[in-house]
Formats: C-alpha cells, sequence, structure tokens
C-alpha cells in the first residue's frame, strides 16, 4: 500500500480490487442456489474481508456508485445465510440511496435484497415498501422471473401479518408464472409457502402433500439450504401430527444441513422446532435448554420476530412447569414485539398463553378477557389451533366457577377441532379435563371412560407432562374407589415426572393428594406437613384454587385437625412449611398405605388436580 502510494497508483488498485470482487459476487449470485452452493459459501468467507474493504470503498466514491449497487445487491442471500444481515441492511439501503437512476434491474433486484433482509428481521412496513417497489420495476421490465419472485415476498410478509387468505393468492399468482417460465426452483419455493399455510391452518395432508413435491424438487436441484428448510417443515407437521420421532428425525437431519453450510438463521429456526418436539414430549429441562440457545441466535441475528417467537415458546415451558410469573413475563414481552411488527400469529399465541397463566394464577376476569379476544382474532384469522386453545381455557374458567356443563361443551368444542387436527396430544389433555368435569359432577364412571381415552393415546405418545396428570386424575378416581394402595402408586409416579421436568405445579399437586391419602389411612402428622409443603410451593410460584377447590382443600385440613391437638398441627405445619422441597417429596415417597379411618364423601377434594395446568 505505501508503494502505491509513492508512485500515485493506490486509487487504481483499489478499483481494481473493487471491479474483480464485484464481478466475484455477481458470478456467485447467479449459481448461490444449486449444487455449486457450497463452494461459494466457502469463497465468500475467505474473502469476506475483501468484500467489507470494497462495499466501503464504493460507498464513499461517488463515480462508482452503480458498481456499489451491483455489488450489494449481489451479497444479500451471503449476508442472510451467514447472519450479517444487518450490516447487510445498511450497505445495500446505502447503495440504493445512492443509485436513485440506476438502470430498472439494478434497483429492482437491490430492492428485492433489501425486502428480504427487512423480512428476516421482522421489519414488515420496510419490507412491504421495498417488495412493492421492486415488483413494479420488475413489471416495468416484463421480467416474469423477478416478478414471481416478488409475488412470494409479498406472499411471506401477507402470511406473517395473519392474512393468510391474501398470501395464497399471491403464491399461487407466483407458481402459475413460474411454470409458464419452468423456474424449477421458485416452483419449489411456492409449493413450499404454500405448504407452510396448510400447516398453520391445520391441513395437515395437505401441507405434507406440497412440502414433499417441494423437497424432491429441491433434492433435484441439490439445494442445501432449501432441502433443510422443507425438511424442517415437514418436522413441524410431524410434530404436530405427535409424531415425535419422525419430526425429530426430519429437524436433526436439517440442523445437520444447516451446520455444515453455517447457516445461522437457519439454524436457530430448526433449533426452534427441535425445542418445540422436546416440550410437547414432556422433555421440558431439555426443551428450555435449546430455546436459550435459539434465543442468543435470534439476537445475534437482529431478528426481532424470531426473538419473540423463541420466547414464546420459552414462555411455555415456564408455563408448563408453574412458573407462572416468568411465563406472564417472557409471553408479555413477546406480546409488545408481536403488536410492534403486526405479527397476528404471534398475536394469538402470546395471548393464548397469557390467557392459561392468568386461569391458574386465579384471575379468572383476566384469562376470560384474554381468551376471547385471541378467539376473535384466531376465527379471522382461521387459526384452527389457536380457537382450540381458547375454547379449552373458557372452558377451565367455566370449571373454576364451578360451571360444569358450560365447562363440558366447551372442551368438547376444542376436542372437536384437536380432533380434526389430528392432534392426539391436545385430545389427550382435553380428555383429562372432562374426566376431572365428570368427576365433580359425581359422574365416577364417565370420568373412568375419558382418562382411559386419554391413557390410551398417552401410551402411544410418551408425552410425559400430560401423562403425568393423567396418572395424578386416574389416582383420584381409585382413591375414590377405596383402592388406596393403587392410588398411592399412581401420585408417586406422577410425582416422579413432575420431579424430572422440575414442574412445581405437578409437585405440589401430588405433595396435596399424597397428603389426602395419608389423611384418608390415619397418618395425620405426614397429611399435615405434605399440605403445608405443598401450600408453600403454590405461594411461591402464584397457584391459586377456585372457590369449590379451596372449600375442600379446607375441608380436608378440618378433618386432618380432629386427629391432632393444636400444638401437633401447628408443629407439623411449620415443619412441612419449613421442608426443602426434596425433603417434601421423600415424605411423600415414604408414605404406606395403611388402613382408612376416613372415607370420602361426593365432595372429593381436587385441591391438586383443579389447579393444574394443561398442555
Amino acid at each position: 500500500h505505501e508503494r502505491l502510494a509513492e508512485v500515485n497508483e493506490t486509487e487504481i488498485f483499489t478499483q481494481k480490487h473493487a471491479e474483480y470482487f464485484t464481478k466475484m459476487v455477481e458470478q456467485s449470485y447467479g449459481e448461490f442456489w444449486g449444487r455449486n452452493q457450497g463452494y461459494w459459501l466457502e469463497q465468500l468467507d475467505a474473502e469476506l474481508d475483501n468484500l467489507r474493504i470494497a462495499l466501503k470503498w464504493l460507498g464513499h466514491n461517488s463515480n462508482f456508485s452503480e458498481m456499489y449497487l451491483r455489488m450489494a445487491g449481489s451479497l444479500w442471500r451471503f449476508w442472510r445465510i451467514r447472519g450479517h444481515i444487518s450490516e447487510g441492511r445498511n450497505y445495500l439501503e446505502d447503495a440504493l440511496k445512492k443509485n436513485t437512476n440506476s438502470s430498472n434491474y439494478l434497483r429492482a433486484n437491490g430492492l428485492r435484497g433489501a425486502s428480504k433482509l427487512a423480512l428476516q428481521q421482522g421489519d414488515y412496513e420496510q419490507a412491504l415498501t421495498t417488495a412493492q417497489q421492486s415488483l413494479a420495476l420488475f413489471q416495468q421490465l416484463k421480467d416474469q422471473l423477478g416478478i414471481a419472485r416478488q409475488l412470494d415476498v409479498l406472499g411471506e410478509i401477507a402470511y406473517y401479518q395473519g392474512d393468510y387468505s391474501r398470501a395464497v393468492e399471491l403464491h399461487k399468482e407466483s407458481l402459475a408464472l413460474k411454470y409458464e417460465i419452468r423456474d424449477q426452483e421458485g416452483i419449489a419455493v411456492s409449493l413450499r409457502q404454500l405448504g407452510v399455510i396448510a400447516r398453520d391452518r391445520g391441513e395437515y395432508s395437505q401441507a405434507k402433500e406440497l412440502f414433499e413435491m417441494s423437497l424432491n424438487l429441491f433434492r433435484e436441484l441439490e439445494d442445501k439450504i432449501f432441502i433443510a428448510q422443507t425438511l424442517n417443515n415437514l418436522g413441524l407437521v410431524e410434530q404436530s401430527l405427535c409424531e415425535y420421532e419422525r419430526a425429530n428425525m426430519l429437524i436433526e437431519e436439517a440442523v445437520s444441513l444447516y451446520r455444515e453450510l453455517n447457516d445461522k438463521v437457519g439454524i436457530s429456526n430448526a433449533l426452534q422446532n427441535l425445542g418445540a418436539v422436546a416440550k410437547d414430549r414432556g422433555e421440558l429441562k431439555q426443551a428450555a435448554n435449546i430455546y436459550e440457545e435459539c434465543i442468543r441466535l435470534k439476537r445475534e441475528l437482529g431478528d426481532k420476530r424470531g426473538v419473540a417467537q423463541a420466547q414464546n415458546t420459552l414462555a411455555e415451558v415456564a408455563f408448563y412447569q408453574g412458573k407462572y410469573t416468568v411465563a406472564a413475563e417472557l409471553a408479555e414481552q413477546s406480546l409488545a414485539i408481536f403488536q410492534e411488527l403486526h405479527v397476528k400469529r404471534g398475536i394469538v399465541f402470546s395471548m393464548g398463553l397469557l390467557a392459561y397463566t392468568a386461569h391458574y394464577r386465579g384471575d379468572f376476569e383476566l384469562a376470560t378477557f384474554l381468551a376471547e379476544q385471541c378467539l376473535q382474532i384466531s376465527t379471522k384469522i382461521n387459526a384452527p389451533r389457536s380457537i382450540a386453545y381458547c375454547k379449552e381455557v373458557l372452558g377451565l374458567v367455566e370449571y373454576a366457577r364451578n360451571n360444569f356443563r358450560e365447562a363440558r361443551a366447551r372442551f368438547h368444542e376444542a376436542i372437536e377441532i384437536f380432533e380434526k387436527l389430528g392432534d392426539r396430544r391436545n385430545v389427550a389433555s382435553v380428555w383429562i379435563n372432562l374426566a376431572r368435569t365428570a368427576y365433580r359432577q359425581g359422574e365416577i364412571e364417565s370420568a373412568r371412560i375419558f382418562i382411559d381415552k386419554s391413557l390410551a393415546l398417552l401410551n402411544q405418545l410418551n408425552a410425559l407432562w400430560t401423562r403425568g396428570l393423567a396418572l395424578e386424575i386416574l389416582g383420584l378416581l381409585k382413591r375414590r374407589e377405596g383402592d388406596y394402595g393403587r392410588a398411592l402408586e399412581l401420585f408417586q409416579e406422577s410425582l416422579k415426572i413432575s420431579i424430572e421436568q422440575d414442574n412445581r405445579q405437578g409437585i405440589a399437586n401430588c405433595l396435596g393428594a399424597i397428603a389426602g391419602l395419608a389423611m384418608i389411612t390415619n397418618q395425620p402428622d405426614e397429611a399435615i406437613r405434605l399440605f403445608a409443603a405443598s401450600q408453600k410451593i403454590r405461594e411461591e410460584i402464584g397457584a391459586k384454587m377456585g372457590n369449590e377447590d379451596l372449600a375442600e382443600y379446607n375441608e380436608y385440613l378440618t378433618v386432618t385437625r380432629q386427629h391432632l391437638n393444636e400444638a401437633e398441627y401447628n408443629q407439623a405445619w411449620m415443619d412441612g412449611y419449613n421442608m426443602m422441597m426434596d425433603q417434601a417429596v421423600e415424605v411423600a415417597n415414604l408414605i404406606s398405605y395403611g388402613l382408612p379411618i376416613f372415607r370420602e364423601t361426593k365432595k372429593e377434594a381436587l385441591y391438586g388436580a383443579e389447579n393444574y395446568p394443561r398442555q
């Protein structure tokens, strides 16, 4: 550099440098998808410092502004895959500002890249503006390939904002153009996007068919990134159908391909889906670890929408663990981002989760308000799974208020939707709620039928979280029948599952259920200690009971106090309240079956199960 400066040739060779790398990135842009993808990623990685030097020089030399746009407009795919999205946006938007009079094609292509990068970061307003400008220029050029691809971008924006009907129209219009010009890569992209919308609408058979058609085309093209994206989407369909082994296999293959190409956006998306599979199987600790890694990557990428999505799913894990304060905080943060971005899909997810959380914290009015708002939006955008969740949480509120007939009606509406979707895990969960409701109504045989149906599904799915709840309810049924030995086994098995998952709500429920059994079988000291330990956990996580549950809980305590004097009762309560959780669990596991001293009445205390979250 010093020698060039001595002979006044620095500018000449800097220009040659920029010209060389502009030609390189333009060549890479034309071959970036397909079998040469890996080669070009390696080449651009190796020359990253040179690319940045060339871009900076071009950005400061107005005589070369068109070359600046040529280079910036050819790099957006690379920036996106490598996660340098903010950097890429800065260069590209700067180049576009400095080239307002460049050729229509250069500006159209640059605006296309700007719209894709803005879309990736959840900046939908900017994405929409640049996508529409790009489309208008491609239409002036009568460039059918450019038109088709921008229609897809507009379809993606409509999809994320919850306008599914408009998104389908745009993708179908794009697909028709691509068939005309025989754009195999584009056809595969449009088929995949239509599959994503079908999946969100619960049309799983159609979604699988579209994804498999898309996957076959991408395999023919040897395009690893698009293969990974489609495997990821197929995995989500299998997850929705509760085919967890298959889902895990597909998403793991996608992760492997993404890591091979160091596609940070793809890795973060696939990790989120792996976390969802772990969550649905009840592997809550593993799911939380995966989501935390995902959030870290999303923040590095500046992906606001992605951060909100990952926080939402992490909130769901916290909810299933009974960490209601944490769950509500994460869901509220996500809701604020989704509202800012006008992402209706995210809004209904966050709002629905907040409704469930409000219910288990005892704020039934807030739960009802949120569920009804969520139901209204979900119906408008035709999101059937969200509709079913809303109906279920409204049923839970009716149940807590002892409106059992209304609760059962809501639960049946939810089951009907989940069954149509093929969502066996959620069907099993709602069967449990129906079992609890029937039990409350004194319909023991109906309750047994409902719980048997639930366990039959759960044995197929091995969904641990929901299985733990089902075992607890079955234990209550066995306790009502006087089969105390079997009831104790079921409560202790459910407790073990809750401990493995760090599920505080489940632990509190099982401690309370075992306390009731200890009381019935003449073990009043242990009963009071376990009641106190259960109460302490409930206070820590902010869980509250419905009015009827609280009344029956107090009835249990009253009966137990008859077998202890005041000093004995107070000492046992203090001992139990001051126990560490693992000590309480040890006491619960040492409870043995004894002779009953108290026969349960029709008004059985479900103080534990009533407050149990659903999955």
